[in-house]
């Protein structure tokens, strides 16, 4: 195995775990509704969501858009496959966990070999930011912005985090909020 290769799994490995520890707390929810809400207000507040369906075609298309920014801008990053994949799901906790057909994912966009140059990262940060903002995130916490060692989250305001982390290796990764099943969806689709 080339050493960068397992430099490139372990990376992908923490942003894994980064992630599942992040579905496990809760999703990191952060709107106004409380644990100790009830249930008639959690549904209310998933409600007024997208659909985890929207949310899961909203949450791929933005990491495969960022994705691009990366191939077209930084092209010595070498991802590991093809695109954007779901990497787990997770349990919401209280008060969405009360609701039947309520789903949180954390997906990535591979882990990419190598990193973005320096000339380039500012232009690839700002077109990144640009492309989380269409979907909702904008909420930006730039933890470390030095070369080969870059973090930057991006919130959505209720729960949903993006997160790249440049250090020897590219990732790229979204946990996801809590989002309610589109039970019409998914009826039509059983009845059919």
């Amino acid at each position: 195995m080339r050493p960068g290769r397992f430099r490139a799994r372990r990376a992908g490995l923490v942003i894994a775990v980064v992630g599942i520890a992040l579905i496990g707390a809760g999703c990191g929810e952060t709107s106004m509704i409380s644990e100790s809400s009830s249930k008639e207000e959690a549904l209310r507040e998933l409600q007024s969501r997208p659909s985890f369906e929207q949310a899961d075609r909203d949450q791929k298309a933005m990491l495969g858009e960022i994705r691009s920014v990366y191939e077209d801008l930084a092209p010595t990053v070498k991802w590991d496959r093809p695109g954007p994949r779901v990497v787990s799901g997770g349990t919401c906790l209280a008060p969405f966990r009360q609701i039947d057909g309520v789903r949180s994912y954390t997906y990535d966009a591979g882990v990419g070999e190598g990193n973005t140059p320096d000339a380039v990262w500012p232009e690839v940060k700002q077109k990144m930011l640009d492309i989380a903002a269409q979907y909702g995130y904008t909420e930006v916490n730039q933890i470390s912005d030095e070369p080969r060692k870059r973090v930057l989250t991006v919130g959505n305001g209720i729960g949903g985090t993006l997160e790249v982390g440049e250090y020897d290796n590219t990732t790229i990764t979204v946990s996801g909020a809590c989002y309610l099943k589109d039970t019409k969806a998914t009826e039509e689709t059983t009845s059919s």
